[in-house]
């Protein structure tokens, strides 16, 4: 029974492959008897092929094509922003201009003004005579120009230092009283300077004062 069973098989495996040769030999027969069959397989087989190198080519010509066009309207959204900014900054700086001041800075302004006008055309006059006073400064000095502002400083007892500090108007009269500088005053010769000298102690320049008007 086992060879039996085992001869069974093996006509059996026989068959099915002499059947699937038969069909294979079938199949080239026909390709061979048929040979348009054949070419029109190897034309569809390249008709595809170009179709689909066409495609990925056309897809990568839409993305390059959309990159351009992206880096295109960023660079339009950027000169628009930056002609925005301009705009807005020259808006606020006509503005600015148009705007009066306020009171405050224009009254602090004229004040810096004022200062610096003081500052250019001050001197300082020092070893002056004891008898002269602020007023008589004001007429003998004042002939060389206007004086905005004269200082003639005192002691505690009221009586004179022997200097003075005088603001003109300008520099150009500043100028021409420092040739003043040693001549005679009232019968003491002065010092005109631009400004005061250092004082190295208040002991020392007291004592210098005393001396001085003691002679």
């Amino acid at each position: 029974r086992t060879a039996a069973a085992l001869e069974d098989a093996e006509i059996i495996d026989a068959s099915d492959g002499e059947e699937t040769d038969a069909l294979e030999f079938e199949d080239s027969e026909e390709e061979a008897r048929n040979p348009q069959l054949e070419a029109m397989t190897k034309s569809a087989k390249a008709k595809l092929a170009v179709e689909r190198a066409a495609a990925k080519e056309a897809t990568k010509q839409a993305a390059r094509k959309a990159k351009v066009a992206k880096a295109k309207a960023d660079v339009a959204a950027a000169k628009l922003a930056r002609e925005k900014g301009v705009a807005k900054e020259e808006g606020t700086r006509k503005k600015s201009d148009g705007k009066p001041k306020g009171t405050k800075i224009a009254a602090g302004e004229a004040a810096e003004e004022a200062s610096q006008k003081v500052d250019d055309g001050k001197v300082w006059l020092g070893d002056l005579p004891w008898s002269v006073d602020e007023a008589t400064l004001r007429t003998d000095f004042g002939k060389f120009g206007e004086i905005l502002q004269l200082r003639y400083p005192v002691d505690k007892a009221g009586r004179a230092m022997g200097t003075a500090h005088i603001s003109y108007k300008d520099n150009v009269t500043a100028q021409k009283v420092m040739l003043l500088d040693g001549i005679d005053y009232k019968g003491r010769p002065i010092k005109v300077r631009r400004r005061s000298p250092r004082r190295r102690s208040g002991i020392r320049t007291r004592a210098a004062t005393k001396g001085r008007r003691e002679d």
